[in-house]
């Protein structure tokens, strides 16, 4: 009995001084950007097969850029694409002549960091840093954005320039029960 005694106490110590050995630390949320014109920014860039896994990007957070931080109230973030898609790292980048690519150096090109700038309605705009331009989603569908100016806090911004920031969707799945078809229901 002593022996079951001790083993509580020990497995009871082991959860009180590991309270977050399972917490993850460095959270980046998966998440789809649409834009509130109905714009779906895919991360297959440039080309596109359709699939929901392309609408996915990971939200990560850049901890400290050289003082920059200060300068962006809405933080300095990246757009990289989930792992698993490709052998190397790939996040969103908008190169100098203001078009939108993939980038596989992440870590030490400007190109690639964007800051949020709220807009009232719980939209954002989406900036980058190193061309100032915002992200523009201009029709329904799906594909790359475009880039523009950034519209002032305070003025209305079109809603093209609104994105919004949502959750990761892909297929759903019909549950483990078998399911008949109508030729099978009839011969019963």
């Amino acid at each position: 009995m002593r022996q079951y005694g001790s083993l509580t106490i020990a497995g009871f110590l082991a959860m009180f001084f590991s309270y977050n050995i399972f917490a993850d630390t460095n959270f980046s949320p998966v998440v789809t950007l649409r834009s509130m014109a109905g714009f779906v920014f895919l991360n297959a860039l440039p080309a596109s097969r359709g699939q929901d896994e392309e609408t996915h990007f990971i939200l990560d957070e850049v901890g400290t850029l050289a003082g920059l931080n200060k300068q962006y109230s809405g933080g300095i973030i990246q757009l990289r694409e989930p792992p698993g898609r490709r052998t190397f790292l790939a996040c969103v980048a908008v190169l100098p002549n203001a078009q939108l690519t993939r980038s596989a150096a992440c870590n030490n090109d400007q190109g690639t960091y964007f800051t949020l700038l709220p807009v009232r309605n719980g939209t954002v705009q989406i900036q980058n840093l190193s061309t100032g331009l915002c992200l523009v989603g201009d029709n329904e569908g799906e594909g790359i954005p475009s880039t523009e100016n950034c519209i002032e806090t305070g003025f209305i911004v079109p809603q093209s320039h609104q994105w919004f920031i949502g959750p990761a969707f892909g297929n759903a799945w019909i549950s483990p029960v078998a399911i008949q078809s109508e030729d099978t229901v009839g011969d019963r």
